[in-house]
């Protein structure tokens, strides 16, 4: 994959070929003064380094405790403790470094502590809340850290703006021409080391935006989207259904006994089981609709664009799973891992909703439980008011 900036990123560079150019000439002007620009380059460096990092700090902190409430992962809890603590080490080099600066002290002060301990006691409190038993109370909340997020940057635009007066004011405080020259180069040279970090920190902002939302919408075992994705395209493509008068389609399928399965041959054997199931699903749903892991040993397909052959492809399905020939003596009279599926198809009215879909489905997959797993049921309308299972594909 060929590599691809985004605009911003774009942006960047432009502005720092530019700089670049500029820092150049700079450089062959005012050669001759580079001790007077070493010493404004010293003072304003590590305050404009440290400012430029308390954004993107607390953008990692709300992101680390927001992939901890979905994931539960001891590494992000340990990023936000270390994004935690150089947040502060960083304020504290401003607070040292800025200590002559009046507005800066009370831009940090009065504006930025507030913000930052502001965001500490709700992320805290979210952790609190999560690891206390109120899981669900804290995922609500999840996004109520962005308005804080919001404000502080307007706040770190007003941070970076007193570092570049303070740049400014250092030239002034010369009349020699020689020292403005100075100050001039040194604000190109310390604009293209903050456009670096910038840049570099939008590659890195983006890796970790595309990884989060990668594993928002993926089941980390079998790598098929999630429950949260099966919701959503759910309701989305029954609302298409509906309004295009289309068929849309429906497989719940269950892998059978497999608590006895793990109870038999362990938790490690039943994952790698549920792996091998997930690439029959993808060789075989994939083509046709979204295939998702609905929960524990359940899967489900949505089939879309009218598809018309769901038993086929459930029949397929059932018959690649048996073929695995993964031993399992706890499921007679077959000894190996099947699946029982339950399909519903139907061109939705506006009474019909994603819980009765699945409820339908859910039926048709209880029927080819109670007669004897390993095979297909079909949930069948009769007419508007009467809904039954009129049909079951017979087992291997």
């Amino acid at each position: 994959m060929g590599l691809k900036f985004s605009l911003l990123q774009m942006y960047l560079i432009g502005a720092l070929g530019l700089l670049l150019i500029a820092c150049f000439w700079s450089y062959r002007t005012f050669s001759n003064i580079e001790t007077q620009n070493q010493k404004i380059l010293h003072e304003v460096m590590p305050v404009s380094l440290a400012a430029s990092r308390l954004y993107p700090l607390m953008l990692e902190q709300e992101i680390s405790v927001r992939s901890f409430l979905v994931y539960e992962k001891k590494e992000d809890l340990e990023q936000y403790r270390m994004a935690n603590y150089q947040l502060h080490d960083n304020v504290n080099v401003i607070k040292k470094l800025g200590v002559e600066h009046q507005l800066m002290q009370e831009i940090v002060y009065e504006e930025a502590l507030p913000l930052i301990e502001e965001s500490e006691r709700f992320q805290e409190r979210q952790l609190y809340d999560f690891q206390s038993g109120q899981q669900e109370k804290s995922f609500e909340r999840r996004l109520d850290g962005v308005k804080i997020l919001g404000e502080f940057k307007e706040v770190d635009q007003r941070i970076h703006d007193h570092i570049q007066k303070i740049i400014d004011n250092a030239g002034n405080r010369s009349e020699d021409a020689k020292i403005l020259a100075v100050r001039m180069r040194n604000v190109v040279i310390t604009i293209v080391v903050l456009l670096i970090l910038a840049f570099l920190h939008t590659i890195q902002v983006e890796k970790n935006r595309r990884k989060w939302m990668y594993q928002s919408e993926h089941d980390g075992l079998t790598g098929l989207k999630n429950r949260r994705v099966f919701d959503r395209e759910l309701k989305e493509l029954l609302q298409i259904a509906r309004l295009k008068r289309q068929k849309i389609s429906l497989i719940l399928l269950d892998v059978d006994h497999f608590k006895k399965y793990n109870d038999k041959y362990g938790h490690v054997a039943g994952d790698r089981c549920l792996k091998e199931i997930a690439k029959v699903l993808r060789l075989i749903g994939d083509k046709y609709g979204i295939v998702t892991r609905y929960g524990g040993e359940e899967f489900a397909i949505i089939l879309k664009e009218n598809i018309i052959h769901s038993l086929d492809i459930a029949e397929q399905i059932r018959m690649h799973v048996y073929a695995l020939a993964i031993e399992h003596q706890k499921n007679p009279p077959f000894y190996n891992v099947s699946v029982s599926l339950g399909i519903v198809t139907l061109i939705p009215d506006e009474t019909e909703t994603p819980a009765s879909v699945i409820e339908y489905a859910d039926q048709a997959l209880y029927q080819s439980k109670i007669y004897g797993r390993n095979q297909v049921s079909i949930f069948n309308f009769k007419d508007k008011n009467k809904k039954e299972i009129v049909g079951t594909k017979a087992p291997i």
